[in-house]
C-alpha cells in the first residue's frame, strides 16, 4: 500500500523528503515508493536492489528482481536465490521457488519443481501463502475483503469461511493500516472516532478466533469417536 513520501531528483540523482522537508543526503539512481515503511532503491543502473527504511538503513540482502503490486505481496528475487514475496511490511516470506509470477486477483501462481516448469505445472499461492492446485473459496474471499469489496464483518463472519490461523494476522495488518488512514484525516485523530471502529474489530477478530477453536475442538472430537469404535471393532 503507497504511503506518502516525497523524492526530489538533483544532479540526475534521487534523494527522499522527510515531513520536515530535509533532503536526505544518501541518493539513488533509482528508488520505488514507500510502503509499509520501506522503498527498493537501486545506486547504479542495471545493480540489485536493497530495502532502505525510513531512517535510510539499508537492508544487507540485495534483490535482482523486485515487482510491487497493488495486492499487498511483491515478487523479488533475492541476490542469486530463488523466487520469494515480499509483503507491505516489509517481511520477506520463507517459501521459496525457481519460478513465480505476479499476484493477480489474489493469487500469484508458483512453479515447486524446476523441472516441471515447461510443462506448465504450477499451484496457486493466496494472499495467506497457502498454495493450491486450485483457486479456493477463502483465497477468493481474502482478496474480495483485501480489495474492500466486502467488509470484515461479512468476510471473518462467513459461515463457509474455512479456519485458518494465518488470517487472523492477515486482517490485524490491514486493519492497522485501515486505522493509520483513519487517523490521518482531521476528525479521524480523535479517539471518540476511532475507539469504536478498533472495538469492532477486536470483536469481529474475536468472534472468529472462537470459531475456530470450536472447529478444531469438533474435529478432535470426531477423531475420538472414530477411535473409539475402532477400539469396539478389535
Amino acid at each position: 500500500m503507497k504511503e506518502d513520501l516525497k523524492e526530489i531528483k538533483l544532479k540526475n540523482r534521487i534523494h527522499f523528503i522527510d515531513e520536515n522537508n530535509n533532503i536526505s543526503e544518501d541518493n539513488y539512481y533509482d528508488v520505488t515508493y514507500y510502503s509499509g515503511g520501506y522503498a527498493f532503491v537501486q545506486e547504479k543502473p542495471f545493480g540489485t536492489w536493497r530495502l532502505r527504511d525510513r531512517k535510510g538503513n539499508l537492508s544487507k540482502l540485495e534483490f535482482d528482481l523486485i515487482i510491487l503490486t497493488q495486492e499487498g505481496q511483491n515478487l523479488i528475487k533475492i541476490h542469486n536465490d530463488k523466487y520469494r514475496f515480499l509483503d507491505y511490511n516489509g517481511k520477506i516470506s520463507k517459501d521459496c521457488y525457481p519460478r513465480a509470477e505476479t499476484y493477480n486477483f489474489g493469487y500469484a501462481r508458483v512453479y515447486l519443481d524446476e523441472r516441471k516448469i515447461k510443462q506448465g505445472k504450477h499451484h496457486y499461492r493466496d494472499l495467506l501463502g497457502n498454495l493450491t492446485e486450485y483457486p479456493t473459496y477463502l483465497g477468493n474471499q481474502t482478496y474480495k475483503y483485501f480489495k474492500k469489496k466486502i467488509s470484515l464483518k461479512e468476510f471473518l463472519e462467513d459461515e463457509k469461511l474455512p479456519y485458518d490461523e494465518k488470517l487472523v494476522d492477515f486482517v490485524i495488518r490491514c486493519e492497522k493500516e485501515k486505522l493509520r488512514k483513519i487517523k490521518a484525516r482531521g476528525s479521524g485523530n480523535s479517539p471518540k472516532y476511532y475507539r469504536p471502529y478498533i472495538q469492532s474489530v477486536e470483536e469481529t477478530i474475536y468472534k472468529y478466533k472462537n470459531k475456530g477453536k470450536e472447529k478444531i475442538t469438533q474435529s478432535k472430537s470426531n477423531q475420538n469417536i472414530e477411535l473409539d469404535e475402532d477400539n469396539e471393532n478389535q
